[in-house]
């Protein structure tokens, strides 16, 4: 009997890895796909077709808001002691920090937003009364001037968030970067220990609770990407059967579709994957010879392909 597998499940396309698992060289993230055969039972042998085997996995940025109960990475958030109406914002280990968002502070507001007829983002000023109304649409659908808008960003005062490293528990006396309120940081910033404060366009310093900031985005990349296999029948948590058959190190920023940041190659997928069920028909007829009877296929051969990376990953 002859199987031939020529993609992947579609179900594979648009994984997010944010599934934490503890490794013991530390967490890294994980999503399983099920590859699916269906054997009629009985086979000689499984053949993977070679030729016919093709593969591709593309793994990208990943954007996670700190300040979000759903998010996997978490920020503290507290008043600065020695730098007057600023925030400090700790995370676990050091992030590229993508944006900060800061909600309304009265007077008048400011939102992105992208309108369902499809002309694009625009900015809206609304009266702070329209702001609080609608302030707990940040991500989500609102009505403005009898139109239905999909929200894009937080409700935002206007002004800069100047960004201050952490010297211990003192901040530093001038900040490295700066951005207007919810908008992306144009210079790279990472830490994992910072502050960040709001000034107008007066250049006044605006108070600040830590329930004020709507968005800390912390952007992750493809950290040590690999997939491999696992034998059928595997338990998913268990990382000791998993087989790699495509790897690269460190991180990677460069998510263009190229030979560097694709697992591209059906030949590896089926040289793995012949191997795989080759060694698990191989051991089903031993137990069955033991037994004095017939090596039996399940009629549906269900094989993991494990997609890990140590930082979280779409």
């Amino acid at each position: 009997m002859q199987l031939s597998i020529t993609d992947i499940p579609s179900g594979a396309a648009g994984r997010n890895l944010t599934t934490a698992v503890a490794g013991s060289g530390g967490q890294f993230y994980r999503e399983v796909v099920l590859l699916d055969f269906k054997t009629g039972g009985q086979p000689d042998r499984i053949v993977v077709d070679r030729d016919k085997t093709a593969f591709s996995a593309t793994f990208l940025a990943h954007d996670h808001n700190a300040v979000s109960a759903a998010s996997p990475i978490s920020a503290a958030l507290d008043r600065t002691p020695t730098l007057a109406k600023a925030l400090r914002v700790r995370l676990e280990r050091p992030w590229k920090i993508a944006r900060v968002a800061i909600r309304s502070h009265g007077g008048r507001t400011y939102f992105a937003a992208e309108h369902t007829p499809g002309r694009g983002a625009e900015t809206i000023a609304g009266t702070s009364a329209g702001a609080q109304a609608a302030k707990e649409w940040e991500i989500g659908a609102v009505e403005y001037a009898g139109e239905r808008w999909e929200m894009g960003a937080a409700l935002k005062t206007a002004g800069d968030i100047r960004f201050y490293r952490m010297e211990g528990d003192a901040v530093a006396p001038e900040p490295t970067t700066s951005a207007p309120n919810g908008s992306e940081l144009e210079t790279e910033f990472i830490s994992a220990d910072f502050a960040v404060r709001l000034v107008n366009a007066g250049g006044s310093a605006l108070a600040l609770a830590p329930e004020d900031l709507t968005a800390v985005v912390v952007r992750c990349y493809p950290t040590g990407p690999r997939i491999g296999l696992a034998a059928p029948g595997s338990v998913i948590d268990d990382t000791s059967s998993t087989r790699l058959f495509w790897q690269l190190p460190g991180e990677i920023r460069d998510t263009a579709p190229n030979a560097d940041t694709n697992g591209e190659g059906g030949e590896l997928l089926a040289d793995a994957l012949q191997a795989l069920l080759d060694e698990y028909l191989m051991v089903l007829r031993e137990e069955a010879k033991k037994k004095g009877t017939a090596a039996v296929l399940p009629d549906r051969l269900q094989v993991p392909l494990v997609i890990e990376s140590d930082a979280t990953a779409r």
